[in-house]
């Protein structure tokens, strides 16, 4: 895997970033590879490194996360069977909870993640914060900045439409590092 990170567009200064005791926040547009880093991040992190990682996904289950990280040459099967890749799916459709409950549910069901898991990945809570006010949206960030240990990294990906201009400005402070994701223009 020595410079996969390079095959994948991703640069080495940002892989360094995502250091251990620091909330990263990866942002952008809506289909502009956000969630494709994340993936990255899982599968480097399992298959370069010691530990464990857990993804919290808006957009998949833990079977369709595995296949779809298989589809992009990210084989994670042999991590989830043994327990070193954990995968949740927040903001099922059926959820009667409101958004504040849920991020209030997402923070405990984070804060009691065993320190083994050094890398978590919140893949979006965007639908949540989209639904509560920039101060709940404040409030949930810095928690979650305030849940990572020295031997553990959260990274958090959020969309531009689900937060407001001056949110992100605050987010991108409360953060060990951050990435804006960006469309990038063909070529002829």
């Amino acid at each position: 895997l020595q410079a996969d990170h390079e095959k994948y567009g991703i640069s080495r200064e940002f892989i360094d970033g995502v250091r251990n005791g620091t909330l990263a926040l990866i942002e952008g547009a809506h289909r502009t590879g956000k969630s494709t880093l994340c993936r990255y991040l899982a599968y480097y992190l399992l298959h370069n490194e010691t530990g464990r990682a857990a993804y919290y996904s808006s957009d998949y289950n833990a079977i369709a996360l595995v296949e779809r990280m298989a589809n992009q040459h990210f084989n994670v099967t042999a991590e989830v069977l043994s327990d070193r890749f954990r995968i949740y799916r927040t903001g099922a459709a059926r959820s009667t909870r409101t958004a504040s409950e849920a991020l209030e549910a997402l923070k405990r069901h984070l804060s009691g993640m065993i320190p083994e898991y050094r890398l978590i990945i919140l893949d979006s809570p965007g639908r949540f914060l989209a639904a509560v006010t920039p101060r709940e949206q404040m409030s949930f960030i810095t928690s979650c900045r305030d849940l990572y240990q020295p031997s553990r990294s959260i990274v958090m990906v959020l969309d531009h439409h689900a937060v407001d201009e001056d949110t992100l400005a605050q987010a991108r402070q409360t953060t060990g590092c951050y990435l804006v994701t960006m469309m990038r223009k063909e070529t002829a």
